[in-house]
């Protein structure tokens, strides 16, 4: 099943291919990759599910937390609450709070979520060798899982590609499940405006058109992608827990420890 109907701008049947996840089982999803940028999979966490755990960060939530500057990630680093504006840390341009959950540590917060994620890229995608590292470097690729918040008002991400070879191992998809989405004719959101978007043949697809809560999006390294401002014109939210937020897992150079 494709997403083909509501955009005429461009064939999204050459862009984006729909799975449910209780079809999923069997297939290596990893041509859909070769041959398409974008892979959703419907229902994949329950809205149950995600709320729960939701509350459980929110009752922890203070912007007080936040820090500014991580330096290079490090393997047993303990989790952080990181609020990023500009250009700092990062090159790319960009307002949002992430929250780690490093597999190291003992994170009960979507967990199940994230070993979920885990488990479905392994069965259904074939994989790089990037798990055997060189012995001999300072560093290693490990999953990064996140929870990535995009403030109302302020939050976005610049267009951007994750080819970074020396930060990205070739040939891993990254993952996303959305936790909240974008209100429509047909249903009532968490926010009204902006959201992800990939850039496909210099034509731009909103795709948060076709997200719900608990939906996978999958894109490979190759594919342009941002986030345009959430609710844009209203008061910047960036101390409120609110917005856009998506838990994502992709894999990252961390420090060794020494």
């Amino acid at each position: 099943m494709f997403l083909k109907e509501a955009m005429s701008s461009l064939d999204f049947s050459n862009v984006v291919e729909t799975i449910d996840f209780s079809d999923v089982e069997g297939k290596n999803l990893s041509q859909c990759m070769v041959n398409l940028p974008i892979l959703v999979v419907k229902n994949f966490l329950s809205a149950d599910y995600i709320s729960e755990n939701l509350k459980k960060i929110k009752e922890n939530f203070s912007p007080e937390n936040d820090c500014y500057s991580t330096g290079p990630l490090r393997v047993g680093m303990p989790n952080f609450q990181r609020f990023d504006m500009g250009n700092h840390p990062s090159k790319n341009p960009k307002c949002l709070r992430a929250f780690t959950f490093f597999t190291w540590e003992k994170n009960s917060i979507f967990k199940e979520g994230i070993d979920k994620m885990t488990q479905f890229r392994d069965k259904h995608f074939t994989l790089p060798s990037y798990l055997q590292n060189n012995k001999n470097s300072k560093y290693e690729f490990k999953d990064y899982p996140r929870i990535v918040q995009y403030p109302t008002g302020a939050g976005f991400l610049n267009e951007h590609v994750d080819e970074d070879r020396e930060l990205y191992p070739e040939g891993t998809p990254i993952m996303l499940v959305c936790l909240t989405h974008r209100e429509n004719p047909k249903r009532d959101g968490d926010f009204k405006r902006g959201g992800l978007y990939y850039i496909h043949e210099g034509e731009e697809l909103d795709v948060e058109e076709f997200l719900d809560i608990g939906d996978l999006c999958v894109h490979n390294q190759k594919v342009a992608h941002g986030v345009k401002t959430v609710d844009f014109g209203e008061k910047p939210k960036l101390d409120n827990f609110s917005g856009r937020f998506m838990l994502l897992l992709s894999t990252y150079r961390f420090k060794k420890e020494s």
